[in-house]
């Protein structure tokens, strides 16, 4: 019986993986759609600015409701309204795009949070590496988001509306999942199991949180100035390439990450990332002239250590947590995105060419950000204490 029950929850994080392949294909494109479309930058700025806010802000309401017994219900309305992007080309007016992406953007809060919780709780035995596979969707998906848009945009010269059925159709699947017999061990694999509302270590979480918003703080920088770095001339590295690399280093980071965790423990993990990550770009800073192949090695380090940081925080964050796993997934997530809104306003002031700046020179300062971040990491409790907790402990009988 434990057999099936493993494995049943290992099918239930690789499906829930799919939907997060799903959701981030779609939640990518922006980017590329403000070129395709011939918006211009301020009112596509002022769009990505309002749906980032309103789509992480979101989360931190998804998130208790997906622990309430609705993980199922908002996965699968997650992947349905993330569709919402093969409308764009339809949209009459700004207005009527903003409530797009708004709409894209909400799906998107709906998920991550019920998603995460839902990986993270299930029995797999191996939580580290069950959020990698949960967020090895995400990543690839983001990762070909603006190529394969762009694609079919052109081969159907806007004409996306078929390709609504595909979210439509794996989102009902989603909602309609988990309706097993009670007697199978993959009954109501959506829902946080009864009874299993762990303690939160508010001590543990704030310091989770402060890693996670300061590796989310210096990874949009990078992002935001990866086509300066490459001259942003044209050049595919600058328009799109160095960008899809990146994000597949940090997909290919997730596993080692996630296992090192399950066997030493978050701490040394989160310090020796973020030690790298902060180092790969300081070295960035002093590239004189080697070309564009020495700044991609050490932008793709940076990525591979830097993603570390999320698939860590949330395994070593909702561990345990079978009940409020969604709420803290919302908290490691979205609220970490939110604080580092600012990141790309002030990397581009430090590397404005007007004050003497360039690319290296500002993501050589807000590389500051990952030594702090491996400081309070040095924090969290060893891997020798978490094990030492006893049972009851860190599953707690349920009241009455």
């Amino acid at each position: 019986m434990e057999g099936r029950v493993r494995r049943g929850a290992w099918l239930g994080v690789l499906t829930v993986a799919v939907g997060h392949l799903s959701v981030d294909a779609c939640a990518g494109v922006w980017p590329v759609y403000k070129v395709l479309a011939n918006i211009d930058l301020r009112t596509a700025g002022a769009i990505a600015t309002i749906s980032t806010l309103a789509g992480n802000g979101l989360q931190l309401a998804f998130g208790p409701l997906a622990d309430r017994g609705h993980r199922r219900l908002l996965v699968g309305l997650g992947v349905a309204a993330a569709g919402a992007v093969f409308l764009f080309p339809y949209a009459s007016g700004p207005a009527a795009l903003l409530a797009l992406v708004l709409l894209a953007s909400a799906g998107s809060a709906a998920f991550h949070p019920a998603g995460a919780g839902h990986a993270g709780s299930l029995r797999t035995g191996r939580t580290g590496l069950a959020l990698a596979l949960y967020l090895a969707g995400g990543y690839l998906g983001f990762a070909g988001s603006q190529l394969a848009y762009s694609g079919a945009f052109h081969a159907l010269q806007g004409r996306l509306a078929p390709f609504l059925a595909l979210p439509l159709v794996l989102g009902a699947a989603f909602a309609l999942a988990g309706r097993a017999p009670s007697d199978s061990p993959l009954a109501g694999r959506l829902e946080p199991p009864a009874g299993e509302h762990g303690a939160i270590a508010w001590g543990k979480i704030g310091a989770l949180f402060a890693i996670q918003a300061l590796s989310a703080a210096v990874g949009v920088a990078v992002q935001f100035l990866t086509p300066e770095v490459f001259g942003a001339d044209g050049s595919t590295l600058a328009m799109g390439g160095a960008h899809c690399l990146a994000t597949l280093a940090g997909a290919a980071a997730l596993f080692p990450a996630g296992a090192a965790r399950d066997r030493f423990g978050a701490r040394p993990v989160l310090v020796v990332a973020n030690v790298l990550a902060g180092l790969s770009l300081v070295l960035l800073a002093f590239d004189r002239g080697r070309g564009p192949g020495a700044a991609l090695s050490l932008i793709l380090v940076f990525n591979f250590a830097n993603a570390a940081n999320t698939v860590v925080a949330l395994a070593e964050g909702t561990e345990g947590l079978s009940g409020s796993g969604s709420s803290v997934s919302a908290l490691l997530l979205g609220l970490p995105w939110l604080a580092a809104a600012p990141a790309p306003s002030l990397a581009g002031y430090l590397a404005a060419p007007t004050r003497g700046g360039t690319p290296g020179g500002a993501l050589a300062l807000m590389a500051l950000c990952s030594p702090v971040a491996a400081a309070v990491a040095l924090f969290l409790p060893g891997r020798s204490a978490t094990r030492s907790l006893p049972t009851s402990a860190a599953h707690p009988p349920p009241a009455g």
